[in-house]
């Protein structure tokens, strides 16, 4: 919207919230005058982090701290609950670096905690960063873990999460792919179980001689991605499916699909499909009922997450994670 269109819609509205980044703030102070000129009502908030309390000034009034970041990176208008009311702790393996979990994308992060206090158990989350994943550390960290999370991200991320998938697939331990992780997961089980060695992403190789995950386009061949909430139609006949009906939509940012041709391979040996777009039968869940815990979706789930309403793909992940026979290590 240019600045006109600003100001005539918050003529309009009965409230308007125009946000906006540090270095522009001349910017939208000029915008606010011309606005009150115009008999527009305007106040201006400026917030910043004083380390973990956020602290908002509105039209220049003496800053006041409004939240508080918790170690999760949620910004929490009251306390959650504390780890000594917690009745037992959880054991995560996240794949990816610190730092980008928690300043680039840290929607998985605050999805996992929503979903740790909603079973009232005390997340340990521990990242597995490509820079430190030798195979002793991926099997040191995998045997110390409950459970493993793939997510959502660069397609660079893809050789380290097989390696990831395929050892948790060997260990029976209990996996949740997020976008990538979905494909990294199928990939896998194409790879192991199918005798498919070959088969890797068309976004990660595109000379491959098959792909697992191909891109979708147009028939003009222009690319599609498939973006925004999306209604899902799940599959009575999955136990994922099942659980998912009660959450029907998805969050998607994808461009690429499991390829429909490998589909009915896939389900010989024994992945099933727990999920599919309403409006265009693209993959969007598979599971592994053969496994404690084998489950992946091609959206965004953790980006519908909230305090209160964990989403149940993260949920179902925990209560199968936290039901380890025995543990190595501490």
């Amino acid at each position: 919207m240019c600045d006109d269109e600003i100001i005539a819609a918050a003529g309009q509205a009965r409230d308007l919230v125009v946000a906006y980044p540090e270095h522009m703030s001349d910017w939208a102070r000029a915008v606010g005058h011309q606005a009150r000129a115009l008999a527009v009502p305007v106040r201006h908030a400026e917030s910043r982090f004083a380390g973990n309390e956020l602290m908002l000034s509105v039209d220049e009034e003496a800053e006041r701290c409004v939240a508080r970041r918790d170690r999760y990176g949620r910004i929490m208008t009251q306390s959650g609950p504390g780890q000594a009311e917690h009745r037992r702790d959880l054991r995560i393996c996240l794949v990816g670096q610190p730092r980008h979990h928690q300043a680039v994308n840290p929607a998985t992060v605050a999805a996992l905690a929503d979903a740790a206090d909603a079973l009232d158990v005390a997340l340990d989350l521990r990242f597995l960063d490509a820079a430190d994943s030798s195979p002793d550390s991926v099997s040191e960290l995998l045997t110390w873990c409950d459970g493993v999370v793939l997510p959502g991200g660069d397609v660079a991320n893809a050789p380290l999460q097989m390696i990831v998938a395929r050892k948790a697939l060997d260990l029976d331990k209990p996996t949740v792919g997020l976008c990538l992780g979905m494909q990294s997961m199928v990939t896998v089980f194409a790879q192991v179980r199918m005798g498919l060695r070959d088969m890797t992403l068309a976004e990660l190789d595109p000379q491959a001689p098959v792909f697992s995950f191909e891109s979708m386009t147009h028939p003009d061949g222009t690319s599609v991605r498939k973006l925004g909430k999306n209604k899902l139609h799940c599959v009575e006949t999955s136990d994922l499916g099942r659980a998912l009906g009660t959450q029907p939509f998805v969050r998607l940012n994808h461009r690429y699909r499991l390829a429909p041709t490998l589909v009915p391979s896939l389900q010989a040996a024994g992945l099933v499909v727990a999920a599919d777009s309403a409006d265009d039968g693209v993959i969007q869940a598979v599971e592994l009922p053969s496994s404690r815990f084998f489950c992946g979706m091609q959206g965004h789930p953790e980006c519908t997450s909230s305090r209160g309403q964990p989403h149940v793909l993260l949920t179902r992940f925990f209560e199968k994670a936290g039901q380890q026979p025995e543990r190595i290590g501490s």
